[in-house]
């Protein structure tokens, strides 16, 4: 039973795993590429670190991705910009704590979706 139950997960997971089809990307609309896109990465970190006052950053400039919306969200994919980077903060004890890969999703006028650490590699970057 226990053999039957991990197939149909393992099932059920890899089949969530497609991304759209060459037709759907050729057709997609993308939106414009974001032209400020470094000041709008740096205004979505001034509330995820813990001292926003001098952090440094790499940041390449942005390429066409998507994103699947989840089933919860009707299925279906958001089209628009992935930009990725790495930022080092100061952390409590006023020294700098290290590079962390993040990546940062552009779609039209919203602030930018921020993924860090293995969730920016899963993003690929």
């Amino acid at each position: 039973m226990k053999k039957i139950i991990v197939i149909f997960l393992g099932i059920f997971v890899s089949s969530c795993a497609t991304g759209p089809s060459k037709q759907e990307l050729l057709t997609a609309d993308f939106g414009p590429p974001p032209s400020d896109y470094e000041k709008r990465i740096k205004d979505a970190f001034l509330t995820l670190l813990i001292d926003p006052t001098a952090p440094l950053y790499k940041i390449n400039p942005p390429v066409k991705a998507f994103r699947f919306k989840g089933i919860i969200n009707g299925g279906g994919y958001v089209y628009g910009w992935q930009s990725c980077g790495a930022v080092n903060s100061k952390n409590r004890m006023g020294g700098y704590a290290g590079w962390k890969l993040f990546s940062a999703f552009f779609y039209g006028p919203n602030p930018p979706k921020i993924h860090m650490g293995m969730f920016a590699e899963s993003d690929g970057c």
